[in-house]
């Protein structure tokens, strides 16, 4: 298996032939945003492949000075159910070990006990492969999400800086000031995956 940064030609075919499919319709920004991001220099996008150079695996990213978000992991319908997503962001956070990964996941507060026991695994999928829950929230056109990172030597409020500066490049301004807060919480005890 091998990590290979997508060109912008495979990053297209990946988002017109599987997107629908892996990711919610209002999940999914329209190209016309990821690629402006791309063309600013802030998108970057990895495959991971097989040893016969087929995509198995892809990961998004948004660029912000240090900070990487992951916007979109999924892999590819008939590679999925076999451990490679986590293997692949392993695999990503050594590769990345110089930039702080972070992930926005739907935290547990739906007051839906099915709803948020999917969300629980979400959060333990990432901490079993090597991110951690942050003191961290967001709130983002109305979904709250706990935030993870594959580790930060930040402070709290530099990384919720970062958190916010990240968001304000990614939305702009208007959807910044209108539709995104982040704020400061413990992860409590309850809230934890491994609960």
């Amino acid at each position: 298996m091998e990590i290979k940064k997508l060109s912008i030609e495979q990053v297209r075919e990946i988002y017109d032939t599987w997107f629908c499919e892996a990711f919610p319709a209002d999940e999914i920004r329209p190209w016309s945003n990821l690629k402006g991001h791309w063309d600013a220099g802030r998108y970057e996008c990895y495959g991971y492949f097989d040893e016969q150079d087929a995509l198995c695996t892809y990961a998004f990213f948004f660029r912000s000075d240090d900070l990487l978000l992951l916007d979109y992991l999924a892999s590819i319908p008939e590679k999925r159910s076999a451990g490679l997503g986590g293997v692949f962001l392993r695999a990503l956070h050594e590769r990345m070990k110089n930039d702080v990964m972070l992930a926005e996941v739907e935290a547990p507060v739906s007051g839906n006990e099915e709803t948020d026991a999917l969300r629980r695994r979400r959060i333990a999928f990432y901490e079993r492969n090597g991110m951690v829950q942050e003191p961290l929230m967001s709130c983002v056109c109305g979904v709250t999400y706990r935030l993870m990172s594959s580790g930060t030597s930040d402070t709290h409020d530099a990384l919720q800086a970062k958190a916010e500066q990240m968001y304000w490049d990614l939305l702009g301004e208007k959807l910044f000031r209108e539709h995104v807060l982040v704020w400061q919480e413990p992860v409590l005890q309850g809230n934890r995956a491994d609960v």
